[in-house]
C-alpha cells in the first residue's frame, strides 16, 4: 500500500520546469517555498488537458486522434525532480507503473509524502492547482486518464444531486484494485484496440464516474447508494429489442454508447447498467460478440477477403479483428475458410 504521512510546510519541494527525458543534459533550479509561489504566478495558466503540456515526457500509447468521447488516456514516462501543475481540465486518475519512488504533492496548502508502488492510484480533481517533487528526479512510468467533468456530472445527476456543488477529493497514492483493473483495462484498449474501442472507452468512462462518486467525492453515502447497481431495473422487452436491432443494423458503422442508449430512452449511465441486468453483457461486450458473429455469418458464406469482412463488421484493420476473433471463437478467421 501506498505509505501516505503528512510533513510540515516548511519543507522544500523542488521546481524543475526544463527537464528532459533520462539520457539526456538536464538544467535543474531548485526553489525554495517563496520563489515556487512566485513562480505559480508567473506560470499561472488555463487547466491543461494533459500533463505533456506542462512537463517533457515520453509518451508510450495514447488516446489522442482516436476520437474517444468523455475520456482521455496516455502511458507517459517522465523523468523530473518536480513541477507545478496548473491544474487539469478533466478530472485525473493516474495508476503507477513503476519505479517504486518517494512522491511530495502539495495543494491548498497541505504536503503530502508517499511511497508510491506499482499500481497505486491518485486521483486529481480537475482544476486543482499543486505541486509535484519526485524523489531524485528519476524517471517515472505512469498512465494517466482524463474524465471529461461533463460524465461526472451527468452521472451525479443520475442520483438527483447538484453537480455544482460535488466536489471530486484529492487522493494520493491509494490503493484501489477497481480503478487499477479499470486501468490496466484502458491500457490494454490503447494498445491493441480497433474501431470498438471508442464504445469501450466511453463505457469506461460511465464506470469511472460511478466510482468517483461513489468513492472520492463529497456526496454522502445515503445518495451513493443509488447508484448500487442493484437498484437498477433491466430493460424492457421492447426496448431491448429496439436497442438489439439498432445495433444489428448499425455492425459496420462506429457505434457509441450514448446514441445506443438514445434508443432506450436512456442516459449512457442508466442504460450500461440496465442493459447488462438484461443480458448479461456489457454494451460494448455485446456489440464485440454481435460482430464476431456476423463476420462467421460473411466468411462462411462468401469468398470476401478476411480485410473486407473486418470493415464491413467495424473493425478498422485485419489484426485487431484477427485479434478479437481469435479470443472470442477459439480459432482465427482463416478457419472458417
Amino acid at each position: 500500500m501506498g505509505e501516505l504521512v503528512f510533513v510540515h510546510m516548511g519543507a522544500r519541494v523542488a521546481y524543475d520546469a526544463q527537464t528532459r527525458m533520462r539520457g539526456s543534459k538536464a538544467r535543474r533550479e531548485k526553489w525554495s517555498p517563496a520563489s515556487l509561489a512566485s513562480a505559480r504566478r508567473l506560470l499561472s495558466s488555463p487547466s491543461v488537458d494533459s500533463i505533456s503540456r506542462v512537463i517533457p515526457v515520453e509518451t508510450v500509447v495514447s488516446s489522442e486522434d482516436r476520437g474517444w468521447r468523455g475520456l482521455e488516456a496516455s502511458r507517459f514516462r517522465y523523468a523530473t525532480e518536480g513541477f507545478y501543475l496548473p491544474g487539469f481540465a478533466g478530472h485525473a486518475v493516474v495508476v503507477h507503473l513503476k519505479p517504486t519512488a518517494e512522491l511530495i504533492e502539495r495543494e491548498e496548502g497541505r504536503l503530502h509524502r508517499a511511497i508510491v508502488r506499482r499500481g497505486d492510484v491518485s486521483v486529481v480533481p480537475a482544476g486543482l492547482e499543486s505541486e509535484w517533487w519526485w524523489e531524485d528526479g528519476r524517471e517515472v512510468d505512469r498512465l494517466h486518464t482524463y474524465l471529461d467533468p461533463a460524465v461526472f456530472r451527468r452521472a451525479a445527476n443520475e442520483v438527483g444531486t447538484e453537480p455544482e456543488g460535488l466536489e471530486v477529493l484529492n487522493s494520493v497514492a491509494v490503493r484501489d484494485p477497481f480503478l487499477e483493473r479499470t486501468g490496466m483495462a484502458l491500457l490494454e484498449e490503447l494498445v491493441s484496440g480497433g474501431p470498438a474501442d471508442r464504445l469501450y472507452a466511453e463505457s469506461l468512462a460511465q464506470v469511472l464516474a460511478v466510482h468517483l462518486l461513489r468513492r472520492y467525492s463529497s456526496l454522502g453515502r445515503r445518495a451513493s447508494r443509488k447508484l448500487d447497481p442493484e437498484r437498477t431495473g433491466r430493460l424492457s422487452e421492447a426496448s431491448l429489442r429496439s436497442v438489439t436491432d439498432y445495433v444489428g443494423d448499425n455492425l459496420s458503422e462506429d457505434l457509441l454508447l450514448s446514441e445506443i442508449a438514445a434508443v432506450a430512452n436512456l442516459s449512457p449511465h442508466h442504460f450500461a447498467r440496465s442493459f447488462k441486468r438484461s443480458t448479461g453483457l456489457s454494451p460494448h461486450q455485446y456489440v464485440l460478440h454481435r460482430r464476431v458473429e456476423r463476420a462467421k455469418e460473411l466468411l462462411k458464406s462468401t469468398d470476401l477477403p478476411v480485410g473486407i469482412v473486418a470493415r464491413r463488421v467495424g473493425f478498422a484493420s485485419p489484426s485487431h479483428f484477427s485479434q478479437q476473433f481469435k479470443r472470442i471463437v477459439g480459432a482465427p478467421p482463416s478457419a472458417l475458410r
